[in-house]
């Protein structure tokens, strides 16, 4: 199939390296493409090499998302694209023994992206009637149009988590369409910003598979664990079939090396940046496939387990283990699809771990670091007073996250189960931590910081 390519290339050149340089040649210093249509040919050449890493499953996503991304771009030659986009899935749904055909994606993804639109479109409406809080409001009335702003934020946060985990169902029962029934009960559970209702309709997905306690007992535990790769696999697929996922998330080695920042060089501006898996970068990959091994981090963690197997990620010595968090983002979950009772007792486990404890030292000492670090890195006032007026700022991290990170963790440190920002300051407001006003004020923040993002 690579002879059939139109692009004349030695032996060297067909290499991963050998076609990494020439895409680098065909791009500008920062790493954007040139010309879209002639990178798209290189990209398709490299997405047949990976296609050819069949027993990686990381392999097999990457290869169909640098397929997915040449479309895009409108090469000359994007009908041989799609082409060997569909035998690629073929190939994978081959591979994972489904029982359907490439059709049924190419089909379930076009009802998806209508899903996607129109979900799109009804968030826009709802943030469009927000009631804005008048110049000329004081004293009760300027109280009162802050608490309804506070409360109308919240309703359209509920509304687009609510929308956001339908998709991810519909996504979940099609992998089961794909793969037949599901050998033990499990839960796909949703984590980060999805959990905490501030996700919005760009937003990646953050998960992770948990299977019903005592699976690990039964003599056919590898294929059962077989079963759900394959369906975090097809997940994922599915995903970046919608055509949202920048290649630059999925940390292609010879593009965007995980652990190498001088290899690290490309920047993918062609696909949109929307709905998608999780990346593949060390710091992040809170997907069920987990990280992969790296020479900083030489184990690999995996995401799809029993209850109790999970639950063990809670453990500080666990957690500083594997280095990027999770004990963080386990802490606050959200049922997607499934069995609801494997998330009723995985998040009981949870609990029990989590909330039935007293902080030691050592997780006393890591709790304020963590929170000095985050005002560090996200700090509004602190970073726009180092900033240069013609420099470009990530609203996100600097309104957004400097607000809720700092919220979360008060949350965590007293104890609140919530995931909710609102609804943590509520508990902790319950509780006395908080005055009245104190907690309005911080609501507020979160409300506007959330309407913004």
């Amino acid at each position: 199939m690579l002879q059939e390519l139109s692009l004349n290339m030695s032996m060297t050149e067909n290499s991963e390296i050998g076609l990494a340089e020439k895409l680098k040649s065909e791009c500008f210093p920062n790493g954007k493409e040139k010309n879209p249509k002639v990178s798209a040919k290189i990209l398709h050449h490299l997405a047949l090499l990976y296609k050819s890493k069949s027993s990686e499953k990381h392999s097999l996503i990457q290869s169909v998302a640098l397929l997915t991304s040449a479309i895009l771009r409108h090469p000359d030659n994007v009908k041989e694209i799609q082409a060997d986009l569909d035998e690629t899935c073929s190939f994978i749904l081959k591979l994972a023994n489904a029982t359907s055909e490439a059709m049924s994606l190419d089909t379930h993804v076009e009802k998806l992206k209508e899903r996607i639109s129109t979900f799109r479109q009804t968030t826009e409406q709802a943030i469009d009637v927000l009631t804005p809080i008048p110049d000329y409001c004081k004293g009760e009335m300027l109280r009162e149009a802050r608490n309804k702003k506070v409360k109308e934020v919240s309703m359209i946060g509920q509304m687009v988590a609510e929308m956001y985990a339908d998709l991810m169902r519909d996504i979940s029962d099609c992998c089961e369409e794909l793969l037949g029934n599901p050998p033990c009960k499990f839960s796909l559970v949703g984590m980060g910003s999805l959990a905490r209702q501030e996700v919005t309709p760009y937003s990646d997905f953050e998960s992770i598979i948990v299977l019903e306690e005592g699976v690990q007992l039964m003599e056919r535990y590898e294929s059962v664990l077989d079963y759900f790769r394959w369906f975090a696999t097809l997940f994922q697929i599915l995903l970046v079939r919608l055509g949202e996922t920048p290649l630059r998330f999925l940390t292609i080695p010879c593009l965007n090396h995980p652990t190498d920042p001088n290899r690290s060089w490309f920047y993918d501006a062609y696909t949109p940046c929307g709905i998608r898996p999780d990346g593949f970068a060390p710091a992040a990959s809170k997907n069920p496939l987990g990280r992969k091994a790296t020479s900083k981090k030489p184990s690999s963690v995996e995401l799809i387990k029993p209850i109790s197997e999970m639950v063990k990620y809670l453990n500080s010595d666990e957690d500083l283990k594997n280095g990027y968090h999770l004990a963080d983002v386990l802490t606050k979950t959200c049922f997607v699809s499934g069995c609801g009772q494997v998330y009723k007792s995985f998040s009981q486990a949870v609990d029990e771990v989590m909330y039935n404890k007293t902080p030691n030292e050592y997780e006393s000492g890591r709790f304020f670091n963590d929170i000095q670090s985050n005002l560090r890195n996200f700090g509004l006032f602190l970073k726009l007073g180092n900033s240069e007026w013609s420099e470009t700022l990530d609203v996100k991290r600097l309104l957004y996250r400097s607000c809720t990170l700092f919220v979360s963790a008060l949350g965590k440190w007293y104890g609140v189960r919530e995931a909710s920002c609102l609804e943590i300051l509520e508990k902790l407001m319950e509780s006395e931590v908080l005055t009245r006003d104190r907690c309005d004020q911080m609501k507020l923040s979160v409300a506007i910081a959330c309407e913004v993002r």
